[in-house]
């Protein structure tokens, strides 16, 4: 193959061109044929246009094989070379098109995800100072020199500024002094003409130019961008922009991307403003709950501190203390005794509910002997039972645990609310009590069943709401407040339990009633050694042979005269104070082997006296017993921190009062 480049293939080179292919043929012989194709080449025609040809040279032969000359063809190309440069031209300005706008894609998404990483910071914090000071930096970043964040002041149309970025600390009340009179009254700028998307953009220097006129499009020094922060139609501030760094007027698309921005920026102060106004709901609703707890607890005080009185000596009347009655005054003070612990009952109930609706409602939980509790709820229970000629029936699982780690007052208070529940519907018949460890041993269940009137489906979904009695004239007339077995439910939750139902009409009704247990192994061990064993024998059995001394302290001569009868019929001595100093004063004279501590007096409180005494070093081991018709836990926490050594709620009964006692005077001579 003979090759020649396009550019030797010209039109006066052409003599040359054979006769160099006339050597060749010689060199190669005459049997190779020799065929160019495409060569490219410019011509002049006739008319003296030069034109580009594509040219396609063959060498002839005659019959013989002879080399007889040479055909060459020409094709113009011209035009087809003319649309390939401009092909190319069009593939190159193609390239840098989409290199731009990959360019502005780019800085789309960059934009985009710093919308996002705003967003979440609104949703993620509540420093608004923060989320405003970031949304103003980003607007910088993105292509302003300057960027000033204002909120309206509460009653003028002047606004302050509040976030910056672009400008120092220093340098910040200068430059709003400078534009005075866009920050103290920018609504005054708010017109349709300066209008663009929700924008306005306000020209000083050059307000006048006509639209399409160059300078119209190029940014004046005295040209200012302004963005309202609004919430709905109520406006709250701006957002105000000075020099875009290309030095051009934003279009109404780089506009709505700024908006995006102080959108953000509105929802944040809204947030904000939110978050205040629910700060001060909770500290009001906090505030009310506080004085709420502390009327029903100083209610409950009030109200218990008489009580105590009457349902104490009712006890000691009943059992005969200070004399034999006849039967008509025992019936007599059955119905006191009976009315005042339902009384007792409804105080205990207002009080649970105050502390439950307030979010007050703590447990108190600690190791205590499940079966001694069981045995004493029930003995509890069964004069209620007897009066009724209803039978009570306890069984208890054998693998129940020895102890339990609970709030053993709270377990006791749903078990007595569910089973005078049962009492009060029953009128024959008997009341089960049942206690057993699930198979698994993860929790305790409990069940509480009678034979009385039973509930229907619809029934039983209210009988846990607040206030809800049974509307039935036969379950109206039992009398209650509907409150028992809606605070009942809501204690056993707080200590993680479940409470369900199963009746039937006139077939009874059976409360379940699961509790999970807290096993730990070390702690059972310890719990061992330091909970007494309290049988209900050693309750009635009398004291040592020396008279041991309790003082009792308190102000109220009613509970003092009720509890002498409770102390003296046990066999002790007992010696009164009136106050917390008096208290003091006869604990170091007498050195007494068990103090009484009411907690609630004038002067001197419980609290005092109790540091006091613990203070005197004769007087540092003495058994120390705090009494009070409170019974939030924060006292009963308070009281043992003073350094009491056990708790003692108002009214108490009789084998309550005497089992304390005796625990901690129990081994002393």
């Amino acid at each position: 193959m003979l090759g020649y480049k396009a550019s030797e293939l010209t039109h006066s080179k052409l003599p040359n061109f054979l006769n160099d292919l006339e050597r060749f043929r010689k060199n190669y012989g005459d049997a190779m044929k020799v065929e160019l194709h495409d060569y490219e080449a410019s011509l002049k025609t006739k008319d003296g246009k030069e034109i580009l040809c594509s040219w396609n040279v063959r060498y002839l032969f005659d019959y013989k094989g002879n080399h007889i000359g040479a055909m060459c063809v020409g094709r113009d190309i011209s035009e087809y070379k003319n649309l390939q440069v401009n092909l190319q031209k069009h593939s190159q300005n193609l390239e840098r098109l989409v290199a731009d706008r990959t360019g502005e894609l780019k800085a789309r998404i960059d934009q985009l995800s710093k919308i996002l990483k705003i967003g979440e910071e609104i949703t993620l914090n509540v420093e608004q100072q923060k989320i405003l000071s970031s949304i103003c930096q980003t607007i910088k970043n993105i292509g302003w020199r300057i960027v000033i964040l204002t909120l309206k002041e509460e009653k003028t149309t002047a606004c302050k500024a509040v976030a910056y970025a672009g400008i120092g600390k220093t340098r910040i009340n200068q430059f709003v002094n400078k534009w005075d009179f866009l920050f103290s009254n920018p609504f005054q700028y708010l017109k349709d003409e300066s209008r663009i998307s929700q924008s306005y953009l306000i020209r000083q220097a050059s307000s006048a130019l006509p639209k399409g006129s160059p300078s119209e499009e190029s940014w004046d020094a005295n040209n200012v961008l302004v963005i309202p922060i609004k919430i709905k139609s109520r406006i709250l501030g701006f957002v105000t922009m000075f020099e875009p760094n290309d030095k051009k007027i934003p279009d109404e698309q780089q506009i709505q991307l700024l908006e995006i921005f102080v959108h953000k920026a509105a929802v944040a102060i809204e947030n904000r403003r939110l978050f205040e106004e629910i700060q001060a709901r909770s500290t009001e609703l906090e505030s009310a709950n506080k004085l709420q707890s502390e009327f029903f607890t100083t209610m409950s005080h009030e109200l218990r501190t008489p009580l105590n009185s009457i349902i104490t000596l009712a006890s000691v009347l009943l059992r005969k203390m200070s004399g034999e009655l006849n039967a008509e005054q025992l019936k007599q003070l059955r119905i006191i005794k009976q009315n005042g612990d339902n009384l007792l009952r409804l105080i205990n109930n207002l009080l649970d509910l105050s502390k439950i609706e307030a979010g007050r409602l703590e447990l108190d939980p600690s190791y205590f002997s499940l079966k001694n509790m069981i045995q004493t709820m029930l003995e509890s229970i069964q004069p209620l039972c007897q009066r009724k000629k209803l039978k009570l029936i306890m069984k208890l699982d054998k693998k129940l645990p020895e102890y339990l780690f609970n709030d053993e007052d709270k377990m006791q208070q749903v078990f007595i609310n569910i089973l005078n529940n049962a009492i009060k519907f029953t009128e024959k018949g008997k009341i089960t009590f049942t206690a057993k460890l699930e198979k698994r041993g993860a929790q305790l269940l409990f069940s509480i069943s009678d034979t009385g009137i039973g509930m229907s489906k619809q029934e039983i979904n209210n009988i846990f709401q607040a206030y809800k009695q049974l509307n039935n004239s036969e379950k109206k007339n039992k009398g209650g407040t509907g409150l028992g077995l809606s605070i009942s439910k809501q204690i056993w939750q707080l200590m993680g339990g479940t409470i369900t139902v199963e009746s039937k009409k006139g077939k009874g009704a059976n409360f379940h009633l699961a509790l999970p247990v807290l096993n730990n192994n070390e702690k059972m061990k310890t719990a061992r050694k330091i909970i007494p064993k309290i049988q209900p024998a050693a309750i009635k059995s009398k004291p040592s042979r020396r008279k041991k001394t309790v003082l009792l302290v308190d102000d109220n001569l009613d509970n003092q005269y009720a509890a002498k009868f409770i102390l003296e019929d046990r066999g002790y001595r007992v010696v009164f104070a009136r106050h917390g100093g008096e208290g003091i004063q006869k604990a170091i004279k007498i050195v007494p082997d068990l103090i009484l501590m009411d907690m609630m007096m004038p002067g001197v409180d419980g609290y005092q006296a109790t540091r006091k005494i613990r203070a005197n070093k004769a007087l540092k081991n003495i058994p120390i017993i705090a009494m009070t018709a409170k019974t939030i836990q924060e006292d009963k926490r308070q009281a043992i921190k003073a350094g009491c050594n056990e708790y003692l709620t108002k009214p108490f009964n009789l084998d309550e009062m005497t089992r304390k006692v005796e625990k901690w005077l129990k081994g002393k001579k």
